[in-house]
């Protein structure tokens, strides 16, 4: 194909057609396998639990802050905390 010519047609790329077959197929070929199971259990669970563990842990100095006197009641962000 030469787009100079003024013919009509599609370029062929070998590798994006190998991709694209690629993706349309992975589902046929794939194995559930008890280490395939572990990564996507991990990939779904662990950065929840990591950012909860964050959450809990930024809430629990900030009440510490506020049980020993270190943030006055005027300065509070939420007043009915």
């Amino acid at each position: 194909y030469r787009h100079g010519s003024g013919e009509g047609g599609a370029l062929f790329d070998p590798a994006l057609q190998r991709f694209m077959s690629m993706r349309a197929t992975q589902y046929d070929f794939f194995r559930p396998t008890p280490k395939a199971s572990l990564l996507g259990t991990l990939m779904i669970v662990a950065p929840i639990l990591c950012y909860g563990l964050l959450l809990k842990r930024d809430k629990d100095q900030f009440e510490k802050k506020i049980r020993t006197g270190q943030v006055a009641y005027a300065d509070r962000e939420f007043k009915f905390y």
